[in-house]
């Protein structure tokens, strides 16, 4: 079993991102822009990398729907820090409004890296 984390320990001493809430309305389109940089504030050529957006009922749970690059997840060809998370009307129009919780995972060279992460809110329509 593994020893409990310290006390005082969170996001930024670990150097993880902090959480951040996404919210979508049920069944529409809907994009997000990522930008990438290193510990330094240096960007990072994501060209190549492997990017998953996953969308969770919870932690830990069976994805109720994913993107990835080249399936809603295009990488800037100018701006090659950036890549865009594009949701489409068929990735949420059957879920339940509700509290998800939603991932964005990269594999770079080798290093795979949690880039966000947060609650992902679906609203029903009005």
């Amino acid at each position: 079993m593994p020893s409990p984390l310290p006390a005082k320990l969170n996001y930024r001493s670990l150097k993880l991102p902090e959480p951040k809430d996404l919210a979508v309305m049920r069944g529409d389109n809907k994009s997000y822009v990522y930008d990438t940089y290193d510990d330094t504030g240096a960007t990072v050529d994501v060209t190549g990398a492997t990017i998953t957006f996953q969308v969770r009922p919870a932690v830990g749970g069976a994805s109720t729907f994913s993107r990835t690059v080249g399936s809603g997840i295009t990488i800037d060809g100018t701006i090659t820090y950036r890549f865009t998370v594009a949701i489409i009307p068929s990735n949420t129009s059957t879920l339940d409004p509700g509290i998800y919780k939603y991932g964005v995972e990269m594999v770079l060279s080798g290093n795979t890296t949690t880039v966000a992460h947060g609650n992902y809110y679906v609203v029903g329509e009005p």
